[in-house]
């Protein structure tokens, strides 16, 4: 009987019925869209993150430094086969350079080798004029290295390496800046399959360092929980967290929250004063509908109740409906922003649920306690 009588109340008063629906909703919305960024799309966000560089990196256990040293030296060939491995398990990405000195002009140069690919997913915030080399017999130079050596895009140069016969002749196909030492280097392509080997590329000398460069999502964490397996493994290798780019990290996503927290604040308190103004006319609307529940012996406890049912229903269909639209919203914004897609979650709609009825509620017991000071008998007068 109550269900009847609530929905004649709701579809009698249809343009109300819809504004109160139309905020509920676009409240029961915006908490989806914020749940979903806080429960799914922040570790989400933090791969995306990951895209931009690497987080850590690997070095021999012997050479924690990652300085040259002399050929043949311990601890030198750390097991990159099993670090890939490990780092493929644990959502990660590695790219293993490995060092040589040879001569240019005469002069000592330090070249690196490393698979383009894996160099250049951990590279991309490296400005490169030109573009970067793709197969054997090219070279990508660092700024500093080009002006030391008078090196242009385009040019070609024969690297001269330590033992008698042994020289790779390249062509610089870019010039790039990073703003690290990594531009007094001069990189080289190579096969990862070539790098994995123990035996060096062809024409080459064997590398005097090798180290690598990690992406591990989960932060700090995930680093230490991966470098704790490589340990476990005996992959000889340390893991060095680079923590500023961690902190950069964390503080990014940081704001993301504070902003999400501040802006559900917001949408909280202007969804409650435009459900409470609808309750308000509503109940305004009804005045003498209310006052003759009373006058045939309703009780105030009942009214009260029934205009409390009325909000509980509105704000569970305004949850579903604005479940579906934050679950849309979320993951447009995640894919525009992050070009990750957001996975709809049970406490993502059981948060919008409790927002939204809560917040009906609390308009609903406004407008009862507006009615419950209506007098039966002026209201029935339409005084």
């Amino acid at each position: 009987m109550l269900a009847k009588i609530v929905g004649n109340s709701l579809f009698n008063r249809v343009r109300i019925t819809v504004w109160t629906l139309a905020t509920l909703s676009t409240c029961a919305a915006l908490v989806t869209l914020f749940a979903a960024l806080a429960v799914d799309a922040e570790k989400k966000m933090s791969g995306s993150l990951r895209r931009l560089g690497a987080n850590a990196v690997v070095y021999s256990d012997a050479e924690p430094s990652g300085r040259m040293a002399a050929p043949g030296s311990a601890g030198i060939s750390p097991k990159w086969k099993t670090v890939k491995e490990l780092a493929v398990r644990a959502d990660a990405r590695v790219a293993v350079l490995q060092g040589r000195v040879g001569m240019l002009k005469g002069k000592p140069a330090a070249v690196i080798t490393a698979d383009p690919k894996e160099l250049s997913g951990m590279t991309p915030y490296w400005v490169v004029r030109g573009r970067r080399p793709v197969s054997p017999g090219e070279g990508l130079a660092g700024m500093r290295a080009a002006a030391a050596f008078g090196i242009k895009e385009g040019s070609e140069w024969t690297i001269q390496w330590t033992r008698p016969g042994q020289e790779s002749r390249i062509r610089i196909t870019g010039v790039f800046e990073s703003g690290d030492e990594d531009e007094d280097r001069i990189f080289l392509p190579v096969p990862a399959s070539t790098e994995g080997a123990e035996a060096p590329p062809s024409g080459m000398p064997p590398p005097l360092t090798s180290y690598a460069l990690l992406s591990a999502p989960g932060g700090e964490n995930g680093i230490r929980l991966l470098a704790e397996r490589l340990d476990a493994e005996g992959a000889g290798v340390a893991v060095k967290p680079l923590r500023q780019i961690l902190q950069g990290e964390q503080k990014t996503l940081e704001k993301i929250k504070l902003l999400s927290a501040l802006a559900l604040l917001a949408v909280l308190s202007l969804s409650s004063l435009g459900v409470s103004a609808a309750v308000l006319a509503r109940v305004a609307e009804r005045r003498q509908e209310l006052a003759l529940f009373q006058a045939l012996g309703a009780k105030r406890r009942l009214i009260a109740l029934f205009l409390l049912y009325e909000s509980a229903v509105l704000g569970t269909v305004a949850a579903v409906v604005g479940f579906i639209l934050g679950t849309f919203l979320a993951q447009g914004v995640t894919l525009r922003i992050f070009q990750v897609s957001v996975t709809p979650h049970l406490i993502s709609f059981l948060a919008a649920l409790a927002v939204t009825v809560g917040v009906a509620l609390l308009a609903g017991g406004a407008g009862a306690r507006r009615a419950l000071k209506l007098e039966p008998a002026i209201a029935l007068r339409g005084e």
